[in-house]
């Protein structure tokens, strides 16, 4: 992201990757973004941990198992989440975040400020404010989707040269590279982006288009291929539909709701809020015109692929095929269509400065009203949310006995089952916020949770192998059985349980005279299960050492060995194959070599292409681009 002078914005192919001259003014409008984004956050960096839906932030960050294409889980850790996580091993985690989403939304206000150049500055302020304020933004901010977050504070700097992709492939590249560092999301939005640039440039240079884009992405492309390639269906689109039951949720849609929880979308839900909403329509509409010629008109097809996009869980016949198609890749990354609305927010804002400039230029006192107008249904829209986000982004201190827990943990490391047996639950340390269960990223390591999302059990399948086996030592415990031999046959040395959640159920768990409670506190409990082996054991039942150098590679004695972590094709010691085995372990083959996963080779090829690419591309001397621009012109076909 640079700051550039205004022709950059009317002229993009010469503003990507060249930092522009510092001003007084850039200065100002940074310093008004950073100042929305402290308004945003409020008092977060008070406490220890952010806990929210998605937003599970502690002291420190784990890096996803998604960053080597290991699974289960597919990977949905970002590639600049997964910074901040190796960040966090100096820094505090909380504090990183916090920052991150500062610097986002100060990014989302000034690039929108930028693309509503050379609108009146009054008119820009309000872009910027409709566009950093919108509840879309702060109701993903406060859900935790830091991936979105950035996709969409990048999304005004790279819009102008995606939507002409075929002018420059160096630029696009970057462009592409740099929404590919908020993963998935951002590499899915950029996707549609070029898209829409490349019909609208009639399919020229489409291949290349396609393939730098490709190169931008494969930090999180190929991870999330391979762990997709043994990842069952998952659950469809129509859970996860954009929320349109009436008319006025229509109107709503254009100023940014529409999240599939209604719960934890954020603003003022009044019968003025679709009104008001056409009313910025409307002057966008009146402005969009004005929008630089390069990319104008596209951006408004873009915006309405977007509005399409993110309301078409709800729109007849089209609701029922998205569904159909979302259940597996790699359509499953489009099942929370709401996202797609920012496409048409990126629009909306800029275009809404320009018709405020056309007022302006009438009658300047009716323009400053119509700026003043419009940021103000921004901001009111958000009043509850503004100062921590109605609640949701107060951090919050995290009991000494979770420390303990954590400590004795490492201490004495094996497989963790986190119980209660949910994804997601109400979680009184967070303040009754419904939250994902947040022992898996505090404790990090192998932690066994349930993947179920308890909104549609006929379609949410088991991510990790060895979840049925804790479900039938479940219904063990539901019956009044003991359950430590069977969690010790599947490798499981520790219990956490949160408490607060079923507590009749897991309190069954002290009358089990094979678990001994190790903590006991009324957040959470301890047990360690009495029959616990090793963390992988030979053929009689004899502990064998682990030693685990990266997540990738581990040693494991020679024999041959139940290795107690969840199977995932790929796995070999040396270059022997290893197989599942009942319960959903990895059992080894007797060999001397290393137990290592090898598509994680493929991943780091990935990543290192990418970010070759991208250094060459920035230091790539000017004579040399107009070199590569000719060979990629005589190779293209005619």
């Amino acid at each position: 992201m640079t700051i550039g002078s205004e022709d950059a914005v009317a002229a993009p192919d010469r503003s990507l990757g060249r930092l522009g001259p510092s001003s007084r003014g850039a200065l100002r409008w940074w310093a008004a973004g950073t100042a929305v984004g402290l308004l945003v956050v409020g008092p977060s960096w008070t406490g220890e941990a952010l806990l929210n839906l998605d937003l599970v932030v502690f002291d420190r960050i784990g890096l996803s198992a998604g960053f080597w294409g290991l699974g289960p889980e597919l990977p949905r850790q970002a590639p600049a989440v997964a910074a901040l996580a190796i960040a966090s091993t100096v820094l505090d985690g909380t504090t990183l975040v916090t920052a991150f989403v500062i610097a986002c939304v100060a990014a989302a206000f000034v690039g929108v400020e930028r693309l509503s150049r050379p609108a009146p500055w009054t008119a820009r302020a309000a872009a910027g404010v409709l566009y950093a304020l919108s509840p879309w933004l702060l109701t993903r901010i406060a859900v935790g989707h830091l991936g979105l977050v950035l996709a969409a504070a990048a999304l005004p700097w790279v819009l102008p040269t995606l939507l002409r992709p075929e002018a420059d492939l160096r630029r696009t590249f970057l462009a592409s590279a740099a929404l590919g560092l908020a993963g998935y999301f951002g590499g899915t939005l950029g996707l549609v982006v070029i898209a829409v640039g490349v019909v609208a440039g009639r399919g020229r240079r489409a291949g290349w288009v396609a393939g730098v884009w490709a190169l931008g992405q494969l930090p999180w492309l190929v991870p999330g291929l391979i762990v997709g390639l043994s990842t069952p269906d998952v659950a469809g689109g129509d859970l996860f539909a954009t929320r349109l039951a009436s008319a006025g949720d229509y109107g709503r849609l254009l100023l940014g709701y529409g999240f599939w929880q209604r719960t934890n979308q954020l603003a003022l839900n009044t019968p003025v809020t679709p009104i008001a909403a056409l009313l910025v329509l409307a002057v966008a509409v009146a402005g969009a015109s004005a929008l630089p010629r390069p990319w104008g008109r596209r951006a408004a097809a873009l915006a309405g692929v977007g509005l399409v996009l993110a309301a078409i869980g709800s729109l007849p016949l089209l609701g029922a095929v998205f569904d159909r198609l979302s259940t597996s890749l790699p359509f499953a990354a489009f099942r929370e269509s709401q996202r797609a609305l920012v496409l048409f927010l990126v629009w909306l804002a800029p275009a809404m400065a320009h018709g405020i400039g056309r007022i302006q230029r009438h009658d300047a006192r009716s323009g400053v009203l119509a700026a003043f107008g419009c940021a103000m249904i921004a901001v009111v829209t958000v009043n509850p949310a503004l100062w921590g986000l109605d609640g949701r982004f107060d951090s919050v201190d995290v009991p000494e006995s979770w420390g303990v827990v954590r400590e004795r943990v490492e201490t004495a490391p094996g497989t963790v089952v986190a119980l209660p047996w949910t994804l997601y639950f109400d979680l009184d340390v967070a303040d009754g916020r419904r939250t994902h269960h947040p022992i898996p990223l505090y404790l990090r390591g192998d932690v066994l949770n349930s993947s179920d999302l308890e909104l549609a059990s006929d379609r949410d399948a088991a991510l990790d192998p060895r979840e049925r086996a804790v479900d039938g030592a479940l219904a063990a415990l539901d019956a009044g059985r003991p359950i430590a031999d069977r969690l010790a046959d599947l490798g499981v040395r520790w219990l956490v349980v949160v408490t607060g959640v079923d507590d009749d159920r897991y309190g069954r768990l002290r009358l089990d005279t094979g678990l001994q409670v190790v903590v006991d506190d009324e957040s959470i409990v301890l047990y360690e299960v009495r029959a616990w082996a090793g963390r992988a054991v030979d053929g009689a039942g004899v502990a064998v050492p682990v030693d685990q150098l990266i997540p990738p590679v581990v040693r494991v004695g020679d024999a041959a060995t139940v290795w107690y972590a969840p199977y995932a094709p790929g796995w070999v010691r040396g270059f022997d194959g290893t197989s599942r085995s009942p319960l959903g372990a990895i059992e080894l083959p007797a060999d001397s070599g290393p137990v290592w996963y090898w598509p994680a080779l493929i991943v780091l090829v990935g990543h290192a292409l990418t970010a070759a690419a991208v250094v060459a591309a920035l230091l790539l001397p000017a004579e040399n681009r107009e070199r590569v621009r000719s060979l990629a012109s005589r190779l293209r076909p005619r």
